[in-house]
């Protein structure tokens, strides 16, 4: 016996922007069901292309098996609207049907409409199941909303999902027009340019390509607010600066940052939010994203100050080595202005110093 588990390519019922890629569906699919339990992720449906039909995929399906009994299992939701899919009657004289009925109430539903299809043809099972009164929509808005899933979703699903900022309550293009409605077009202009240096350093340095993107895009959101604005930010959300944080206007916009996407926008993977609020100091033990991101802000195309072209190069052999190329320069320039050097500045100076050697 095999059990074939198919996500859907293009279902009638649903547009394009109601489904993640493809191949996040069949990767979160394969972590559920392991090949070696008895199942197998097919991608039979991504491979016909086009709106997905049942009974087109049952017609390959039995070319492939010629002597096996096929089963459908299907939902409660399709269940009672199966006279409404495409040959639904062709598609009771191959299969038996089977569906899970979550409760009584619908138990009985389901056990009448199975009644009315099996008048037409074929076999249609009704099965009480354990399952949770919860359904697919109900999930995706706690997704949204950044509540827990852990009890509905397996956990290996769970992280993927938070890993590639599936199902976010605002898509990308959404963000990108935030973001562009928050800023000058210069510095718009500049922050596209460090999505594309970003993106680059990851695929350089086998980061995460979508985070990098996603927390490029974001990391000057707040640039051009007015100091009083940022000063009232802080305030109304509670955030407390330091005494150099608070004679540093020129930080203040990567920490309010750091606390808009979290708040306004329901980002809340921890990495992007820290590569929001240090690409302006740096800290010890920076993460790759948050490395990919300060680089990033540093050498993006438009940017053209003495030793740029040097600190790509260096960016692209090795991040820490333009990490500390690029905090000398700062700390450098904030000394020869009597301006105070932040400690997450400093810490990261002499954390990377002790690296040189592994660097070189």
């Amino acid at each position: 016996d095999q059990i074939l588990v198919i996500p859907t390519n293009r279902p009638p019922h649903k547009t394009a922007e109601d489904l993640v890629d493809n191949h996040h569906r069949l990767a979160m699919c394969q972590l559920v069901f392991p090949e070696t339990e008895g199942y197998t992720v097919s991608d039979v449906e991504f491979q016909l292309g086009g709106q997905s039909y049942t009974i087109r995929t049952l017609e390959y399906l039995k070319r492939q098996y010629p002597n096996d009994q096929l089963f459908l299992i299907v939902g409660s939701d399709m269940i009672l609207t199966f006279d409404q899919w495409k040959d639904y009657q062709k598609i009771l004289q191959q299969v038996i049907v089977f569906a899970g009925a979550r409760g009584e109430n619908e138990y009985q539903a389901m056990q009448q409409k199975a009644k009315e299809l099996m008048r037409v043809a074929g076999t249609v099972e009704i099965i009480p199941t354990d399952i949770l009164p919860m359904s697919s929509t109900e999930i995706r808005r706690k997704i949204k909303s950044g509540e827990s899933c852990e009890k509905l979703l397996d956990v290996k699903v769970q992280e993927y999902i938070q890993h590639h900022h599936l199902y976010q309550t605002i898509s990308f293009p959404e963000l990108q027009d935030i973001v562009q409605h928050e800023l000058t077009p210069e510095r718009y202009h500049h922050t596209l340019c460090v999505v594309k240096k970003a993106v680059e350093l990851a695929e350089i340095h086998h980061g995460d390509k979508q985070k990098a993107k996603l927390a490029a895009l974001l990391h000057d959101v707040m640039k051009n607010k007015e100091p009083n604005y940022l000063l009232q930010y802080f305030l109304t959300n509670g955030i407390i600066l330091t005494d150099i944080e608070r004679n540093s206007p020129p930080l203040w916009h990567s920490i309010a940052g750091a606390a808009y996407i979290q708040t306004e926008l329901q980002i809340h993977d921890q990495d992007v939010i820290n590569a929001v609020r240090y690409h302006t100091t740096a800290r010890k033990g920076m993460s790759l994203l948050e490395k990919i991101i300060y680089i990033a802000d540093c050498t993006s195309e438009e940017r053209s100050y003495d030793g740029v072209e040097a600190q790509r190069k260096l960016a692209e052999k090795n991040l820490d080595y333009a990490i500390l190329y690029s905090l000398k320069y700062n700390l450098g320039m904030l000394i020869q202005k009597q301006k105070p050097l932040h400690p997450d500045s400093v810490q990261a100076y002499h954390d990377l110093i002790k690296k040189i050697p592994e660097v070189l």
